[in-house]
């Protein structure tokens, strides 16, 4: 996927600021502390941000994995990693954990051996050591992907409790605790396969001076966008409305809420 390059986003937001404001040159300092920050808000916005919630209306407009398109703009922060459980039943989430995707286990059955009379010797009355050998080789190993179901914690206790919704290894749960842990029951899964939505690295414009005492443009220093190159108007305007509240210029901050407003 093709991400926003910092230097041209960095370009293209002073020309912007340019038309809007007299000098309006945002200085990198400035520029550094404001885009991760509107990277967050812009990510937040498309997994769904619950100031959007409303009575009968469980889900914002806009949610992670609603549609398609709005899975692409942040599928370059999807992540999938292995948690240990430990014999309590917990595992501890990813430092850079932002939202759950999906959880799953892995549960191993091994059939017994079955009978083939084919190979003549199963059918004995009495088995004997090469028949026992035989038919252990034949057992089969199964390997099922499982969803965990999950659920609040109010919730747990219910199917803990029940008979019939009992937690098993072939219909775990789990749910999510406090101090970034999540709990599993059965209490002996191990493992389990975790897919979510990380934090954005932190971007930025890295720049040295050069002898006449302006910015220049470094490219080793630097950290891109990780948002697709089709939301950098979003970005933009995002920024400049951030950029526009933070120096006080009131005609950059009302042509940056105007544009978002307008979509244009």
């Amino acid at each position: 996927m093709r991400t926003i390059n910092i230097d041209a986003f960095y370009k293209y937001v002073n020309w912007l600021a340019a038309k809007n404001v007299s000098g309006g040159n945002i200085p990198p300092d400035m520029f550094n502390i404001a885009v991760p920050i509107c990277v967050n808000k812009v990510v937040r916005k498309y997994y769904g941000v619950p100031e959007q919630y409303q009575p009968q209306m469980p889900s914002p407009s806009i949610s992670y994995e609603i549609t398609q398109l709005v899975t692409d703009y942040i599928s370059q922060l999807k992540k999938s990693v292995v948690l240990s459980v430990d014999d309590s039943g917990q595992a501890s989430k990813p430092e850079d954990y932002l939202h759950k995707s999906s959880i799953g286990v892995s549960w191993t059955e091994v059939m017994p051996a079955t009978d083939n009379p084919a190979d003549g010797d199963c059918c004995d009355d009495i088995p004997t050591v090469q028949q026992t050998k035989k038919q252990a080789s034949k057992k089969s190993i199964i390997i099922s992907w499982i969803p965990v179901t999950v659920v609040t914690d109010a919730e747990q206790w219910g199917w803990r409790q029940s008979s019939l919704r009992e937690p098993t290894k072939e219909y775990p749960i789990c749910s999510f605790v406090g101090n970034n842990k999540i709990q599993f029951y059965p209490q002996d899964i191990k493992s389990a396969y975790f897919t979510y939505l990380r934090y954005p690295n932190t971007c930025k414009w890295g720049y040295t001076i050069d002898i006449d005492g302006f910015p220049v443009y470094d490219s080793a220093t630097s950290v891109d966008i990780e948002l697709p190159e089709i939301c950098a108007d979003e970005m933009a305007v995002t920024v400049l409305d951030r950029v526009g509240i933070s120096i006080r210029e009131a005609g950059l901050s009302q042509w940056a809420k105007f544009t978002k407003q307008s979509g244009m």
